[in-house]
Order: structure tokens, then sequence, then C-alpha cells
């Protein structure tokens, strides 16, 4: 039997956070370790280390959404965090 892919999704991240460079080690490692891809990836650091992050993703069209956003957001560095289906489903 063949298996067909499924169609990828595209996935927005944004994060508030209080160390940025901590957070982005770690969010990416997170997105390795879920096998996403890294579309772009802009991040501001302000004088006092707090910053924010915003991410596109692409990823698996099942992938559970509120999976990857508890994933993410469970690091003491990010303060909030949304996570956004582009896709439009």
């Amino acid at each position: 039997m063949l298996e067909t892919a499924l169609p990828q999704r595209s996935l927005s991240v944004e994060a508030a956070v209080g160390d940025a460079i901590d957070a982005s080690a770690r969010l990416l490692a997170d997105i390795a370790k879920f096998g996403l891809a890294l579309m772009e990836l802009h991040v501001t650091h302000e004088s006092d280390g707090a910053g924010s992050l915003r991410m596109r993703l692409e990823a698996p069209g099942d992938l559970d959404l509120g999976s990857v956003a508890a994933r993410l957001g469970r690091h003491l560095s990010v303060v909030s965090l949304v996570c956004d289906d582009q896709h439009g489903a």
C-alpha cells in the first residue's frame, strides 16, 4: 500500500520572552525535536535581555497545534506564546 504524504501547514509563533538568547536556543531545540521546518525567525533583544521572537514554521498537516504550543511555552524564559495555524483550516 502506498502512503501519501500529508499536506504541510504553516504555523506562526510569537513569544514574549524574559531572555531572548536563552529562549531562542531552547525553542529552536524543541522545533528540531518536533521535526518542524524553520522558515523564518525574527528576534528582538532589549538592553535588559528581554525580547520577542517571531517564527514561521512548516509542519505536517496532522500535527496537534495545542501540543506544539504547550511544548514551546513550557520554558521559564517564555513569558507568553501564541501559536496560530496559517493554513486557514
